[in-house]
């Protein structure tokens, strides 16, 4: 099942430009196959790197940072065979030149945080990381290389109160606007406090 106001407003188009406001939330309740179909494929038609970082199989550091290392290509110019720290993770994310720096590489990148959930409630603290360093160093990125990269983060529980932890995070200032206008039409999600 398609959520049609959703989709309309994870088009192509969404992630065309260079944006500080390029994180969005999504509020799909029990679609998260069609919405890593509807990002992949944003990304494939816009030859983007697509990253997927699946909430359902994260909880340790060393979970996360094997993740990154696979999603997006880490190059292997040093010794240790996956990043081994936050800041070495930060370090590549904040880079990402290996990735969209030439004519022969990706125009950009889309990474999504599928299903966060799982994630928040075993590690809030890896997952808030996690969450800050996709957004901040996606605005590096963007800033030297002058190429698109988004983060989509969904889609998020109907407990309207992950998405206050996610608004308490300095990085709140990154989310779009037009994804934060859109609700879930489920009448669950209807009922938030």
């Amino acid at each position: 099942m398609t959520n049609a106001s959703t989709t309309m407003i994870l088009d192509v188009g969404h992630f065309r430009d260079v944006s500080d406001r390029n994180v969005h939330l999504v509020r799909w309740c029990n679609d998260a196959d069609n919405l890593e179909a509807v990002v992949h494929e944003a990304a494939r038609s816009l030859d983007y790197h697509f990253a997927m970082l699946d909430g359902r199989s994260l909880r340790t550091q060393d979970d996360v940072l094997r993740t990154l290392d696979e999603a997006f290509h880490f190059p292997k110019w040093s010794r240790d065979p996956i990043v081994e720290s936050w800041n070495g993770a930060r370090d590549w994310l904040g880079d990402l030149s290996w990735l969209i720096a030439s004519p022969s590489t990706r125009k950009g990148v889309v990474t999504l945080l599928r299903d966060p959930e799982p994630f928040m409630v075993a590690n809030l603290l890896q997952c808030a990381v996690l969450i800050d360093a996709l957004i901040m160093e996606s605005q590096s990125v963007m800033r030297d290389r002058k190429r698109p990269v988004h983060v989509v983060v969904g889609p998020l529980p109907h407990d309207y109160w992950y998405e206050c932890f996610l608004n308490l995070m300095s990085a709140s200032k990154h989310f779009c606007e037009a994804c934060q206008s859109v609700d879930c039409p489920c009448e669950e999600c209807g009922k938030r406090p």
